[in-house]
């Protein structure tokens, strides 16, 4: 879990379908200073556990990526420049084990972060 540690929730508005939620980076997390030394960059791995860790919290369920069908990285995230993230989360639950996710993570001017794919409750 990185929720407290790399990032913390600034506001979350849940309704069923749609999770909308602010983060904010803590710069001076470990990750930054190997990832890279002197130009730090949020890894792509934490892009997805941010996802799932924040529909876990609002859905009351331990979840795994099933399928990953779509995952661009399409901008560098660094943490001095893009403090504040928007974290938008459509998903629709499907046979009570599967839920179907339609993701981003974006900033006001640009988009870093698209994720379309399947997580499974565990």
């Amino acid at each position: 879990m990185v929720r407290d540690s790399l990032y913390n929730i600034i506001s979350l508005e849940h309704k069923p379908g749609l999770i909308i939620a602010s983060i904010e980076l803590n710069e001076n997390h470990e990750i930054f200073q190997a990832h890279f030394p002197g130009q730090p960059l949020l890894p792509g791995a934490c892009m997805l556990q941010i996802l799932k860790e924040i529909l876990q919290k609002e859905l009351h369920v331990s979840i795994q990526l099933k399928n990953a069908a779509v995952m661009k990285f399409l901008e560098m995230i660094t943490p001095q420049e893009n403090k504040t993230l928007q974290i938008h989360i459509n998903y629709q639950q499907e046979a009570e084990t599967y839920f179907h996710i339609n993701a981003f993570i974006k900033s006001d001017e640009k988009t870093y972060f698209k994720f379309n794919g399947i997580f499974e409750k565990k």
